[in-house]
C-alpha cells in the first residue's frame, strides 16, 4: 500500500515489477489483505462522511469496480468509523469476518463482511493500533511465536 499516493499494488519478489496496481480507488488507504480474488483495504478517507469517512473496500484483481464492504448504508456503528491516520484489519480464516482496530476511537470491532454488521465492540482508554485473531490452538504458543518474530 502506497498510502500517500492512494495506490495499492503487488510487486513480483524476483523482478521487482508490479504484477497488479490500483490507483485512485481509495484515499490514504492501508492495511491491505488478500480477499476474494482481490484486495481488501482500510480506506481512511474514501467513505461517506455520514458514517465517519472511512470504509473497508474490496478492489478486485480482474478490473471490476471497487466496492464498499463495510460499512453499508444500513450498518449500525457504535461510533463513527474514522481512521484518518491509523487503524488495522485482520481477516478471520473463515473469510466472513474481520477485526478492525478503530484507533482514535479506542475501539476494536469484529464485523461481518457479508452482512456489514458490527458483531461486537471492545473499548479501551488508550488508542488501539492493532487487533489480531489467534490462529493457533494455544494462545500462549501464539504469543511466544509473535514475540520471537519481533512482531
Amino acid at each position: 500500500s502506497f498510502r500517500s499516493i492512494n495506490t495499492v499494488g503487488i510487486l513480483d519478489g524476483t523482478t521487482h515489477r508490479f504484477k497488479w496496481l490500483s490507483s485512485g480507488a481509495t484515499l490514504r488507504q492501508h492495511s491491505p489483505r488478500f480477499y476474494r480474488q482481490g484486495v481488501l483495504v482500510l480506506d481512511n478517507l474514501g467513505g461517506p462522511r455520514s458514517t465517519g469517512g472511512s470504509r473497508l473496500v474490496h478492489i478486485p484483481f480482474a478490473g471490476e469496480q471497487p466496492s464498499t464492504v463495510f460499512p453499508r448504508a444500513d450498518s449500525l456503528l457504535p461510533v463513527p468509523f474514522e481512521t484518518e491516520t491509523a487503524g488495522h484489519i485482520d481477516l478471520h480464516p473463515d473469510g466472513r469476518r474481520a477485526l478492525i482496530a478503530v484507533t482514535h476511537q479506542n475501539s476494536v470491532w469484529e464485523v461481518d463482511l457479508v452482512t456489514g454488521s458490527v458483531l461486537w465492540e471492545y473499548r479501551y482508554v488508550h488508542p488501539i493500533y492493532t487487533a489480531k485473531y489467534c490462529r493457533g490452538g494455544d494462545f500462549v504458543d501464539e504469543l511466544k511465536a509473535e514475540r520471537s518474530s519481533g512482531i
